[in-house]
């Protein structure tokens, strides 16, 4: 996946007439799947090959991680509450992986393959890559806003008041005695 001689000199005509940039003032990492030496598409290939491997790795190392989580929190005695803080808190975790796999996995992976049939990509790809990096940042701590409870209330308390309730007034009593109510 490095850039070689002819690497560059492959890609010199497309990023000169799309990006007006010069290949060999740049760097570069990048695959080739077809019109290049074999070499340079086995290796490049192999690179992505790799890649897609430790990638998936990772997702499914997550997942079995947060699949014996979840198991062993069936099985230890703690008390309810304490139960019900560490699934919610279980479930933002998880949502909050997810987020990274939604917006920079997936994307990635379209760019990585996509090619092999042909399709060009490369205006979806800047759009997608240009709004993963400026929404990550917003997206991943707005789950544990959202998902945790507390941090929930107090986030509509903040940003739509006009849901938060929070002074509630009851009727007078009828018989005259005073209401004690909390």
């Amino acid at each position: 996946m490095w850039s070689d001689d002819e690497m560059r000199s492959y890609l010199a005509v497309p990023f000169l007439r799309d990006y007006n940039a010069d290949i060999y003032k740049i760097p570069l990492l990048g695959s080739t799947y077809w019109g290049a030496s074999t070499e340079l598409i086995v290796r490049t290939s192999t690179g992505i090959v790799i890649i897609s491997i430790i990638s998936c790795w990772t997702i499914y190392f997550c997942i079995w991680t947060g699949y014996t989580i979840y198991k062993t929190l069936n099985t230890v005695e703690m008390s309810k509450n304490t139960k019900k803080m560490h699934r919610n808190l279980l479930t933002a975790l998880a949502i909050q992986t997810f987020i990274p796999f939604a917006i920079s996995y997936i994307p990635c992976v379209a760019a990585w393959s996509v090619p092999i049939i042909h399709v060009d990509t490369k205006s979806l790809n800047n759009v997608t890559a240009i709004i993963a990096v400026a929404a990550f940042p917003f997206i991943d701590p707005l789950a544990i806003m959202l998902l945790v409870p507390d941090y929930r209330k107090a986030f509509f308390r903040m940003f739509l008041p006009c849901l938060h309730n929070p002074a509630r007034t009851y009727p007078e009593s009828t018989v005259g005695e005073s209401s004690t109510r909390a």
